[in-house]
């Protein structure tokens, strides 16, 4: 009996000494972290814009007349340069132009003839330069009755997409009421995005500045995605509209339809409007806010402290550190809801289990 009580007084103080740390260890609140240092920090501004192709091309017929022909395409389909479109009737053009090269062959033969009848003092310099007359009138001729069949065509001027067909075998064209142009090619990978600017934007944008679409990004993707599509401000309108309080702005992209992004479409205009440098930054998600005041949780050893930032820079994941870091602290991101000054922690590595 005497040897029982002895090993209970030994083991009891030893339990409660264990019982105690276990205790402490539980109390502790789980963090994530991460290491203070120095990146680039940039801002943006997201607006409202149109994308447009720069290069745009509306073909018309440059006469009038019943549409006779017109190519199996539809609109979305590639053309390539010179592809023949649609064609007006063109009985007259073609009955005129096969006169035109009927006259045109007649004074190439007299010609030819005066030429070397000149050449062995059989006709004279003045036959001979009438017959030359005669042959250069024959040639204009020509290229006039040529032109007027090519006024009855519609040929794709450039190599691009077919944004709009609006002609039908049968139909009567007249440029005078025809509301739509019969054909519209444009190159859909060079775009242009216009936007309406605010007065307090147009200060901080100027041509060649950054500018970002990311139609094909998740909610929370940023500047450095790979998902978007980088290009730059073009045009800045000077003048303000009195009645919009706005201006427009235009920015250029390339290679665009690799990225969904069409002709016409509504689109997130994003502009880079301030940029800094090499500072010492941390990520928005480790600042929190009291009495208005942004500050941190440090983590010494196995506890925080809590401490007042000044902050910079507001990019789109990171603040720019002004004072009260150093390069190198480390501070809580994740569990910083429940800590106070002075909390004991226990820092989790990503995967989630007790880091060393």
């Amino acid at each position: 009996m005497r040897i029982r009580n002895l090993l209970w007084a030994v083991t009891l103080p030893w339990l409660s000494i264990s019982t105690g740390a276990a205790a402490a260890e539980q109390a502790k609140v789980s963090i994530k972290t991460a290491t203070v240092g120095k990146q680039n920090v940039e801002q943006w501004v997201s607006v409202e814009g149109v994308s447009h192709s720069r290069e745009r091309h509306v073909l018309t017929f440059k006469k009038n007349g019943s549409v006779e022909w017109v190519a199996d395409v539809v609109a979305g389909d590639n053309v390539t340069k010179g592809q023949l479109l649609a064609r007006l009737e063109q009985a007259t053009e073609q009955a005129e132009l096969k006169q035109a090269q009927t006259a045109l062959a007649i004074a190439t033969d007299s010609y030819n003839r005066f030429k070397r009848l000149f050449a062995v003092n059989a006709a004279s310099k003045q036959e001979l330069e009438q017959a030359e007359s005669e042959l250069t009138r024959a040639k204009a001729a020509l290229q006039q009755r040529e032109n007027a069949l090519a006024d009855t065509q519609l040929r794709a001027p450039v190599s691009g997409l077919l944004a709009a067909l609006h002609v039908t075998a049968g139909d009567y064209y007249s440029a005078s009421q025809s509301a739509q142009a019969p054909a519209v090619i444009i190159t859909p990978e060079k775009i242009k995005v216009q936007a309406e600017l605010s007065r307090f934007l147009l200060e901080q944008i100027d041509k060649g500045d950054t500018a970002q679409l990311r139609n094909h990004c998740s909610v929370d993707s940023t500047a450095n995605a790979d998902c978007a599509l980088n290009g730059n401000v073009y045009f800045v309108e000077y003048t303000i509209d009195p009645q919009t309080r706005s201006a427009t702005a235009e920015a250029y992209f390339d290679h665009a339809s690799q990225y969904g992004i069409r002709d016409g479409q509504t689109v997130s205009l994003w502009l880079k409007t301030q940029q800094a440098d090499n500072v010492l930054a941390i990520p928005k998600t480790t600042v929190l806010y009291r009495q208005n005041k942004p500050y941190v949780f440090v983590v010494k050893d196995d506890q925080v402290i809590q401490l007042e930032v000044s902050l910079g820079l507001e990019g789109e994941n990171y603040f720019e550190v002004k004072a009260g870091l150093m390069e190198g602290d480390i501070i809580a991101t994740s569990g910083r809801f429940q800590l106070n000054d002075g909390a004991h922690v226990r820092v989790l590595r990503a995967d989630g289990d007790t880091g060393k």
